[in-house]
């Protein structure tokens, strides 16, 4: 009845948990855990008060232009690979344009899904994987082989938004665990 609660609402009273020792984790944090056993943890990133008006649009995009780079740089230090999925979409290619960018010596692998040869998602990915020069892979989910997927899927997933491209994203995200540590999703 706690995952119901949950599923349902979102939330549930903390004494209920489903794991004892579960604490929440809040986001924009980097989580450290030493051979020790030891666990740190340090803030992301802070964001800064503006005391000054509204800032022009060139600034505003030169910082957040900035705030992605060193994100991205924090994210991509000391690895010498990293996997992406990538759906041909800005998010997606921007993020891949910015790996690029920040580390143009990293060896990056991209994974895309749709449902043929012919997918305006599969082109367009493969279109910025060739121009970003990554190892791309395509995964193909027919759409005979949606409604055998769509039971799967309902059990996985505990967050369903009801989006034609959670199946996608689920496929995806499984191909792409069996064959990467990591991967960057935009």
């Amino acid at each position: 009845d706690v995952l119901q609660t949950y599923l349902m609402s979102r939330s549930f009273r903390a004494e209920r948990g489903l794991l004892a020792a579960v604490r929440p984790v809040g986001g924009a944090n980097l989580w450290t855990f030493g051979r020790d056993l030891q666990v740190s943890r340090t803030p992301y990133w802070i964001p800064r008060e503006r005391t000054r008006g509204r800032a022009k649009f060139e600034e505003s995009a030169q910082e957040l232009r900035r705030v992605l780079q060193w994100t991205l740089r924090r994210q991509l230090a000391g690895r010498r690979r990293m996997a992406i999925a990538l759906s041909g979409g800005l998010d997606s290619v921007a993020v891949l344009a910015l790996a690029r960018h920040v580390r143009p010596d990293l060896e990056i692998t991209s994974y895309t899904i749709g449902h043929s040869e012919q997918d305006p998602e599969i082109i367009r990915a493969r279109e910025a994987a060739q121009h970003f020069g990554t190892t791309h892979r395509e995964i193909f989910l027919p759409p005979e082989r949606v409604p055998e997927e769509l039971d799967r899927l309902v059990w996985l997933t505990e967050d369903l938004t009801g989006r034609e491209e959670a199946l996608l994203q689920q496929v995806l995200a499984e191909e792409m665990s069996g064959r990467e540590r990591e991967y960057l999703a935009g």
